[in-house]
């Protein structure tokens, strides 16, 4: 039982993998051949429950899953009573095995991850003046706090402080901090995209190949290898960009009543930048690579490209008006020629 579709579509299909590989080495055990069903979560709570039921319905003798801690913690309520043993490859709360006899992990719990950060700090980076900034009411991480508490209150012999914030951290206060400790940065957890950057030579060539495509000289591109099953592109908001945004947004709530500048004099005031990193595992890239070195189909290239950098823009909620219509035009096409080679 794992998100096969959805937000943690992409950490449920890699379970997966895992789990068809182990079965195609022990797919026969004490004689008996062990099959396979997989039910979708769709990386909701309701689609969780709708998929616990329909596999409690099928008797199974184990079950495996599922990725996320909602969706374990959904499973939990449900496979005490038929007492069918279930094994999460990589849920973290502690809640998720202590309300349930038959639910197993084969991961570390927050407590535990927070141990060993704890030790990381203390033994490792020899830190001893340590404080921890959380956000309140959240299970998870509030298990990661204690774990990480009682370990440095052994190692370093006294108490390490929690703040935990009520709400964001203040632009004007970050800015301030780093500027007087230059060694200070902060950095939001999903401000980076994890995979192996690319080589230069292919990132100035795709950075040229899709600044010529859609038209802006300036557009910041990264390369990396991101997986074969994610998107060939991704918008990622840098830090500074992000600060932007919302010191744009406060400085309008502010200015809202002396009246408001033109939006050009807003984007000269917080000029925007955006980052499109491509994914060179992506078969789409390859594709596009090949189409763009054969030089004979320059517009067919550029029209994929202009797609790719849509979609991206797409996902990460920035496409405007003109670029959704852009966009939709072209998708339907490619349906269309879908449809005809059916």
């Amino acid at each position: 039982i794992e998100p096969q579709t959805g937000r943690y579509a992409g950490k449920g299909k890699d379970e997966i993998k895992g789990i068809e590989l182990a079965n195609s080495i022990y797919n026969n055990v004490d004689g008996y051949d062990v099959k396979l069903v997989k039910v979708d979560t769709q990386s909701t709570v309701a689609g969780t429950e709708t998929a616990i039921q329909a596999l409690i319905e099928m008797q199974p003798v184990a079950i495996i899953g599922a990725a996320g801690e909602a969706s374990s913690l959904t499973i939990s309520d449900y496979i005490d009573k038929p007492q069918i043993p279930t094994i999460t490859p990589s849920a973290s709360n502690p809640l998720i095995t202590q309300r349930c006899r038959y639910y197993f992990r084969a991961s570390l719990t927050e407590s535990q991850m927070g141990e060993g950060l704890a030790e990381y700090a203390a033994e490792e980076l020899g830190s001893r003046n340590i404080a921890v900034i959380s956000i309140k009411n959240d299970t998870s991480t509030s298990a990661l706090i204690d774990g990480f508490d009682e370990r440095i209150k052994k190692i370093a012999g006294k108490r390490n402080r929690a703040v935990v914030m009520n709400e964001e951290i203040d632009n004007n206060f970050m800015s301030y901090m780093e500027m007087k400790k230059p060694d200070y940065k902060f950095k939001r957890v999903d401000s980076e995209l994890s995979g192996k950057e690319s080589d230069e030579e292919t990132k100035n060539k795709l950075k040229d190949f899709f600044r010529s495509a859609v038209g802006d000289e300036k557009l910041i591109v990264f390369a990396q290898e991101m997986g074969k099953d994610n998107l060939p592109a991704l918008i990622r908001e840098a830090e500074h960009n992000r600060r932007m945004k919302e010191m744009r947004a406060q400085y309008e709530r502010m200015m809202s009543s002396m009246g408001t500048m033109t939006e050009e004099q807003l984007n000269d005031m917080f000029p925007e930048t955006e980052e499109l990193v491509v994914n060179t595992d992506s078969p789409l890239i390859t594709k596009l690579e090949a189409l763009e070195s054969m030089g004979t189909k320059k517009d067919e290239a550029d029209r994929l490209a202009q797609h790719i950098y849509d979609q991206a823009k797409l996902a990460h909620g920035s496409l405007d008006s003109e670029g959704l219509e852009r966009f939709l035009k072209y998708n339907t096409e490619l349906l269309s020629k879908s449809a005809d080679n059916l």
